[in-house]
């Protein structure tokens, strides 16, 4: 039975608890599922009613509540029976689980109010480790992501990083809040004023302003803050080739193919039979030029071709072009004499 049939069928039986555990042990991202079986394990159905608006609102929830004290003592006792079952250590995961599920939800039923069951679990969380947790402070620092309140966030990752340097988490968070504060056209302190933009003679708006200095300050020191994070996580997990995916988008818009070619390596060294990962190696070394990284960039380009001869142009013209720039610099080196004998084959 593979894993989907073995979660369909734990959906079938109702089995909260294997639903929660199976999902845990196979990383999956059902955030749904977990907000349903994770309330129902804790005994907490409260936690998914929408935060009351108007009168309306306030009389269907009432109605729920009075159904729900109206069910069988059967169906209650039941309810009792599995939450006493689960220790303390289960029930921390379980509400660690559905505070992330509740900032990763989409559903129309949860989005809505989704930090306010994110809240609710955290509260139990805190109650449950205490505030200096590093469990409650990194999932309190999830929620201040999820309300864009990135400097705050930060401030976080920095102290459980200075707790600790290793903490993978922290780091890889820490990137993340770097990297995407590029992509955000409002800084968190206000829209830039219109007098930035006189300063360029009238001739900008604020937005266009603000937008041209975000983008100066991604190659000084935002570009070099943003690379010194992943070099910090990377430096404790050289194994993660995503990261080393990044690193080269990096190195690439800040003009450094030669650690471009570097973090390529890398990600052959995780995915050797990739024929793109081959064929992207091969234009680092092409951009960076010079013959011995031309030599480079043919092998990468000729194993590139080998692992996908059938739909891979782009590796077959950068094959034509480095063997080209290859032979020209042979020949400039030879004084012109290899070219006259290349002119008498080719006739």
């Amino acid at each position: 039975m593979d894993p989907d049939q073995q979660l369909a069928a734990m959906i079938e039986k109702s089995d909260n608890l294997g639903v929660l555990r199976h999902i845990r042990a196979f990383k999956l991202r059902k955030p749904d599922l977990v907000l349903h079986h994770g309330t129902i394990l804790l005994g907490q159905p409260d936690l998914l009613l929408k935060p009351v608006t108007d009168t309306t609102d306030q009389q269907r929830q009432q109605q729920q509540q009075q159904q729900r004290q109206q069910q069988s003592p059967s169906f209650l006792s039941s309810l009792t029976t599995i939450f006493s079952k689960i220790n303390e250590s289960e029930r921390l995961a379980t509400l660690e689980q559905l505070t992330i599920a509740a900032l990763d939800t989409n559903s129309p039923s949860y989005a809505s109010h989704s930090t306010t069951i994110a809240e609710r679990t955290l509260t139990q969380i805190r109650d449950l480790v205490g505030k200096e947790s590093v469990r409650y402070r990194n999932l309190l620092a999830l929620c201040l992501e999820r309300q864009e309140n990135y400097t705050d966030a930060l401030a976080i990752y920095n102290n459980l990083l200075a707790d600790n340097p290793s903490n993978v988490h922290a780091l890889r968070r820490k990137y993340t809040i770097l990297r995407a504060r590029q992509y955000i056209p409002y800084g968190e302190e206000g829209e830039i004023d219109d007098a930035s933009a006189a300063a360029n003679g009238g001739k900008e708006t604020a937005l266009t302003a603000l937008i041209r200095v975000r983008e100066a300050a991604l190659t000084t020191a935002n570009g070099m803050e943003i690379k010194e994070a992943l070099n910090d996580y990377l430096e404790r997990n050289g194994s993660d080739a995503s990261a080393w995916v990044e690193m080269t988008k990096i190195c690439a818009e800040v003009g450094d193919y030669s650690g471009a070619a570097y973090s390529g390596e890398e990600i052959v060294l995780s995915a050797p039979l990739n024929a793109e990962a081959h064929c992207a190696l091969g234009d680092w070394y092409a951009t960076v030029g010079g013959r011995e990284n031309w030599k480079a960039a043919r092998k990468h380009f000729a194993q590139s071709l080998e692992l996908d001869p059938d739909n891979n142009l782009r590796a077959l013209f950068g094959l034509v072009s480095v063997a080209e720039s290859f032979l020209d610099d042979v020949e400039a080196a030879g004084g012109g004499r290899k070219k006259k004998k290349r002119g008498v084959v080719n006739e």
